[in-house]
């Protein structure tokens, strides 16, 4: 290794998703300088891991035996995109901008592994498939002033709205309008599962057509040590309102695996059949939904679930809003009004 050469810092800690390992925590970095067994970076890292350091040479393999891609401060700018599939897929970045990127046809609006120090903004146009999904310990990553149609889908995976996973941190979706039409998610339209210090900010979001799964989700999809979470599908009914599909996750009790994410400030305009606007499941960890208002549904605790904030919101229905005693101690829950002004939670 010598100076200027890229590195990837990876930990040995990790939990295993869709047969892969995801681990705790990924830095991209830069060598600055070397002197003996010391290894200058130019970027700081935030955590302490027992881990490992590779320097990326174009040799390194991702999933399914491709070459990992890599590319470290870059532009592109004033870009059109014409395709059947993805423009940007399982490529990881270090300090690279995209700016004023018009979609004619693409699978998703943003999509990858292991974005780092990245800024997508406005970002714009048609998606059949997804509008943003940022995984595999992508990292103080922006995605600013984006607005996107969905299509009716390539038929090929399903649907989603925005996701930030698999260890993803301090990344924000910020300013962004989005129109699904009258497709069918499969999963929350906004879905933090492994996420931690991310936000969403200012997103307006309208969905025409039903599905079966929350607005917003936050999940954690790992137990104590490296096995992934085993899922369990139920039915479930409440407050008369009848849930086509509640995911419970056996979660662990880790309150560093999604702690820290935020939804504020958004306005989602739709219906909700799972009747649920909000759902944490498995949560130890402080997260927060505030000021937004939701078009329809109710929030949703899994049993567990401590340390949550949702607060100073708006809902559709007109009824009081009833947890069990014990929710209302781990968790605050306050400021909930309908359309009407009816206060639904104090």
């Amino acid at each position: 290794m010598k100076a200027n050469d890229s590195v990837i810092i990876v930990s040995d800690e990790y939990y295993m998703s869709a047969g892969f390992r995801v681990p705790k925590y990924i830095f991209l970095n830069e060598i600055v300088s070397l002197n003996g067994g010391l290894v200058q970076l130019k970027y700081s890292m935030d955590r302490e891991f027992d881990g490992g350091l590779v320097r990326l040479d174009g040799s390194q393999l991702g999933r399914d035996g491709v070459p990992l891609f890599f590319w470290r401060n870059g532009q592109i700018r004033n870009f059109r995109v014409n395709t059947g599939g993805f423009y940007i897929s399982d490529s990881a970045t270090l300090n690279c901008r995209f700016d004023n990127i018009r979609i004619d046809s693409a699978k998703f609006g943003i999509y990858g592994n292991t974005y780092q120090r990245t800024v997508f903004s406005n970002i714009s146009g048609r998606v059949a498939d997804g509008i943003g999904e940022t995984s595999l310990c992508s990292l103080m990553t922006r995605i600013e002033n984006f607005r996107f149609e969905m299509d009716k889908g390539s038929g090929d995976r399903p649907q989603t709205g925005i996701s930030i996973q698999e260890n993803g941190r301090k990344i924000v979706y910020s300013n962004g309008n989005v129109d699904l039409g009258a497709t069918r998610p499969r999963a929350a339209l906004v879905n933090y599962i492994n996420a931690e210090e991310c936000s969403v900010l200012g997103l307006q979001l309208v969905h025409r057509g039903t599905h079966e799964n929350a607005v917003v989700q936050y999940a954690d999809a790992t137990r104590t040590g490296r096995v992934a979470a085993p899922i369990i599908r139920r039915r479930y009914s409440t407050m008369g309102v009848r849930c086509a599909r509640i995911t419970f996750f056996s979660g662990s009790d880790d309150p560093h695996n999604v702690v820290g994410n935020k939804l504020v400030e958004s306005r989602f305009t739709g219906s909700v059949s799972s009747g649920e606007c909000g759902r944490m499941v498995a949560v130890q960890g402080k997260n927060v939904i505030r000021q937004c208002d939701f078009g329809d549904g109710k929030p949703f605790f899994g049993l567990t679930v401590a340390n949550q904030e949702f607060e100073d919101s708006y809902l559709a229905g007109n009824r009081k809003l009833d947890f069990p005693r014990e929710l209302l101690k781990r968790n605050v829950i306050r400021g909930i009004r309908s359309h009407g002004g009816l206060q639904l939670a104090d």
